[in-house]
């Protein structure tokens, strides 16, 4: 009994630290992309190369490659970047889903706590507003992936 006990508060803690990483990596990938989002999409897709490489990032970070193509029908419809500069994202986006597949199939929850760190580092000892972002994308992938053993 005392087993199943201490089995379901690590689940329900881990759960929260797994909720709570991703939500700090939605806000922190917000307010990243916050200003100048047109210009940044503009000159991140105007390629399909670089719409496939930009679909493969944010679909990893999302982790959701509907979310993305949600996102681009959005850009689209309100002429943020045009259908041509989409359909590189969208492509992106598969292979983003795929590779992010790949890297959860290996053990790098034993790296979690680098990021956890890392992100803490940037979050306190770093004034500039950029790299506090940064160290709150680091800190939130950490949670993302920390295992208890």
């Amino acid at each position: 009994m005392e087993l199943l006990l201490q089995s379901m508060l690590g689940f329900l803690g881990g759960l929260g630290i797994f909720l709570y990483g991703t939500h700090l990596l939605s806000n922190g990938l917000q307010k990243l992309a916050a200003s100048k989002m047109r210009a940044y999409l503009t000159k991140l897709t105007n390629t399909r190369w670089k719409g496939v490489f930009s679909g493969i990032v944010v679909t990893f970070f999302l982790q959701s490659s509907t979310v993305t193509s949600i996102l681009i029908v959005g850009l689209v419809g309100s002429s943020a970047i045009t259908l041509s500069q989409a359909f590189g994202v969208v492509l992106g986006s598969a292979i983003g889903t795929t590779l992010t597949v790949q890297i959860l199939a290996f053990n790098i929850s034993v790296y979690s706590s680098i990021f956890i760190f890392l992100g803490a580092i940037f979050i306190i000892f770093v004034k500039r507003n950029n790299w506090n972002v940064v160290g709150l994308l680091l800190l939130s992938v950490g949670f993302v992936f920390l295992e208890f053993i």
